[in-house]
């Protein structure tokens, strides 16, 4: 599946010191979200509608989150990118 730079550049800053700054994973996701223009929101928000509305498992999903270049395991990964739907 292509991942646009937008999702990569949004798995990407997420990295194991983000708690460190943001304890909670919603403030972690707002803060990454924050340094998103309005346009590169939009096509986050329509690749991540589009894992959601696929049906994908939670391994596939957590594949694509670490190909796209994170630094940490997400455990729940539908749970995460629903989350991430709620705050864009």
């Amino acid at each position: 599946m292509d991942r646009p730079r937008e999702f990569v550049e949004f798995c990407r800053r997420f990295h194991q010191d983000i708690f460190l700054l943001q304890p909670k994973m919603e403030d972690a996701i707002d803060s990454v979200l924050n340094s998103f223009d309005a346009t590169q929101r939009a096509v986050l928000r329509e690749f991540i509608e589009s894992l959601v509305r696929n049906n994908l498992s939670d391994a596939e999903l957590g594949k694509l989150w670490t190909e796209g270049g994170a630094d940490f395991y997400l455990n729940g990964a539908g749970n995460f990118f629903k989350e991430v739907l709620r705050h864009l």
